[in-house]
């Protein structure tokens, strides 16, 4: 199974976790299809700590921010009339 086949999977059973998809040959078409998946970040190996983090971050900040966006919605459809 690829990562993007994982990504869709998990995505299909609805989970919503973050996904940093790395590879070794990172095509311009496997990069399209990862982040039209729901891949937070695409990365080329070999992969430098700084790199790594700065994707883990970005990943939990949208994360967060999903959340957030979710939680306003969620109060907003309690607040107005149908």
């Amino acid at each position: 199974m690829s990562g993007v086949q994982l990504i869709e999977r998990l995505k299909a059973e609805g989970h919503q976790l973050p996904a940093i998809v790395i590879t070794r040959s990172g095509a311009v078409p496997m990069a399209v299809q990862a982040m039209k998946a729901g891949a937070v970040d695409f990365i080329e190996k070999p992969v430098g700590h700084a790199e790594l983090l700065a994707s883990v971050k970005r990943a939990l900040d949208q994360t967060r921010d999903m959340a957030t966006l979710s939680a306003c919605r969620e109060r907003l459809s309690y607040a107005l009339p149908v």
